[in-house]
């Protein structure tokens, strides 16, 4: 019985266990693989005598950077329908990351200033936009996780605006401390790990404690970033975008979208799980 019961639970919390990773995170990750840069440079230098043309310049329109990939001479490999996927999300990316630098001036208030707060607090850690995957030797899983999925859901009970607020202020959360005696797993980690959360409630505003939080929040009801992803987050931040995506509007429907996980309550949150 001891077996089975030990099989149930492994079994429940297997997907916990498994790394995870957005499409944006695999493209930058392939394109190194593939050595993307080594062709496309070049048409930084030289654009009328390069061999391939910059991932800064072109089409916009995921489609046609897919279509683009797939038709082109050069690849050290085949590559597959879902890696040209990855790689269409990492090259959005990288001409998001083009346009909002080559911007005559940036835009003041609202997303783009929380942004530029989470790009100086954030990301250096989390990843490009929230994620994640630097590497954090001594950790569950052994990367810091992004603002998206499995990972991010239990970690903030399901994005609850308590838990992500105590993260952002003091850490960690409350929860981290449940257990008895000595006996306290997220606890344990969280010292063991090289990389550990800062406490930003002497440094940030409690305004911008909020303001990081809605922003975490975006980024886990678009996330993982694919390239509609992207396009959606342009638009919402003000950058144009190409004109065959606006169906990215409707990127998350209410059916993706995770739930918020209620917080236990009463003597169980007292005692811890």
């Amino acid at each position: 019985m001891a077996v089975a019961g030990f099989g149930v639970l492994a079994w429940m919390a297997r997907d916990h266990l498994l790394p995870e990773t957005s499409p944006m995170q695999r493209g930058a990750a392939l394109a190194e693989d593939l050595d993307c840069w080594s062709c496309h440079a070049a048409a930084l230098r030289d654009p009328d005598h390069a061999a391939a043309p910059s991932l800064f310049g072109g089409s916009r329109r995921p489609q046609e950077i897919a279509r683009r990939i797939r038709e082109a001479d050069g690849h050290t490999r085949a590559i597959s329908d879902a890696e040209i996927a990855s790689l269409v999300a990492w090259i959005a990316v990288v001409q998001y990351e083009a346009d909002r630098a080559a911007a005559k001036a940036p835009i003041r208030g609202g997303l783009p200033e929380v942004e530029r707060l989470a790009r100086r607090q954030c990301f250096s850690c989390h990843g490009d936009l929230g994620q994640g995957g630097v590497s954090n030797p001594g950790s569950l899983k052994g990367y810091v996780p992004g603002f998206f999925g499995r990972d991010y859901d239990a970690l903030t009970w399901g994005d609850d605006p308590d838990v992500v607020r105590e993260w952002i202020r003091d850490g960690l959360p409350g929860f981290f401390h449940w257990g008895v005696g000595r006996l306290r797993p997220g606890l344990w980690y969280s010292e063991r790990q090289q990389v550990r959360m800062p406490a930003f409630g002497q440094t940030l505003s409690p305004r911008q404690w909020e303001a990081l939080a809605r922003y975490m929040s975006l980024l886990r009801e678009l996330g993982p970033l694919d390239a509609s992803g992207v396009v959606e987050y342009r638009r919402r931040l003000g950058l144009p975008v190409a004109e065959d995506t606006s169906r990215a509007a409707s990127r998350a429907p209410a059916s993706r979208r995770r739930p918020r996980r209620a917080r236990p309550t009463g003597r169980r949150a007292r005692e811890g799980p």
